[in-house]
């Protein structure tokens, strides 16, 4: 039974649902104009295990590409009040394409506004911000995405 479940897990672990598919042909499609698909496909797998787990209340980081509520609020002059917070992190939750353009945007921003040309500082500023280089949350997603290639799930 052992070598049974040690065989079939792994397999069964490795597959994804047909939403979750659907979850990543949605941020290819939104992504794609900015040659940025494969990005948010890995960062939607490292942040959110393709949407299983879209909230994160200790870092309040919200939807599938886990995004932080203040950074939204931020980016979008919104003062952070409760109200705020609670309304935009709603909304990242149950709007997973307005999650994915909300952290395309984000990207964007690092990249156009703060000329983050290097991926791995693109990706670091994307999670931490201007404060820290976080380099192991680039290379978590640089190997969400090799996963997602050797899955066919992206190019």
């Amino acid at each position: 039974m052992k070598l049974l479940l040690a065989i079939i897990l792994p397999l069964y672990l490795s597959a994804f649902t047909p939403d979750q598919l659907k979850l990543f042909d949605l941020a290819k499609q939104i992504a794609k104009p900015y040659n940025l698909q494969n990005t948010i496909c890995g960062i939607i797998l490292v942040e959110s295990q393709a949407g299983l787990y879209k909230v994160n209340p200790q870092t309040e980081d919200y939807g599938v590409t886990g995004i932080n509520v203040y950074s939204l609020l931020r980016r979008l002059n919104i003062e952070p009040t409760h109200l705020a917070k609670s309304f935009y992190a709603t909304q990242l939750v149950i709007d997973d394409q307005y999650a994915i353009t909300a952290s395309l945007a984000e990207l964007l921003y690092w990249q156009l506004d703060r000329n983050r040309t290097d991926w791995a500082h693109l990706i670091s500023s994307y999670n931490q911000g201007s404060k820290v280089n976080n380099y192991d949350y680039a290379r978590k997603v640089a190997k969400a995405i090799k996963y997602l290639k050797t899955k066919g799930i992206i190019q």
